[in-house]
């Protein structure tokens, strides 16, 4: 329906609908357009956390980067579910992509168990040398590159 406030298409992407014809400066739509991108991505996530849905994690990720392709956490999701279900070079290749534009410590520990699965010594000591510069307050990046140098210690 349309006139007297209605609103003329129902569903969940409304808002997003009524913005797409916002005039506002490219800047601010580009802004609010990240901010339902990072929402999208989020529902994504607790969709994972509760359903283990691959193909609505999927849905709504792919939603989140329709609305911005420079959605980080999209792509954080996205690896998540790859890696959960067993497709590592998917899960490697989404989570480059997501650390191409934000840096995510637990993306890098993510990617050097992997490697480490992989037997690939040298990506796994760079994932984590990364995710401890990337985060040198976190005490489990630190752990976790202590566990691989004693690994590399033994004969």
């Amino acid at each position: 329906r349309s006139g007297g406030g209605a609103l003329e298409r129902s569903g969940p992407r409304i808002e997003v609908w009524r913005l797409r014809g916002y005039s506002g400066s490219a800047m601010a739509t580009q802004t609010v357009l990240g901010t339902f991108a990072q929402a999208y991505a989020r529902g994504a996530i607790d969709r994972w956390q509760q359903e283990k849905s691959r193909d609505r994690v999927h849905e709504l990720s792919q939603v989140a980067l329709d609305l911005d392709p420079r959605c980080a956490e999209a792509y954080y999701v996205r690896a998540i579910e790859r890696h959960m279900a067993g497709d590592l070079d998917g899960a490697i290749a989404e989570y480059e992509k997501q650390l191409e534009l934000a840096e995510n410590p637990a993306a890098l520990m993510n990617t050097s168990l992997i490697y480490m699965n992989r037997g690939d010594v040298e990506n796994e000591r760079s994932a984590l040398e990364s995710a401890v510069l990337a985060a040198p307050w976190l005490e489990e990046p630190r752990r976790r590159l202590r566990l691989f140098e004693r690994r590399q210690s033994v004969p």
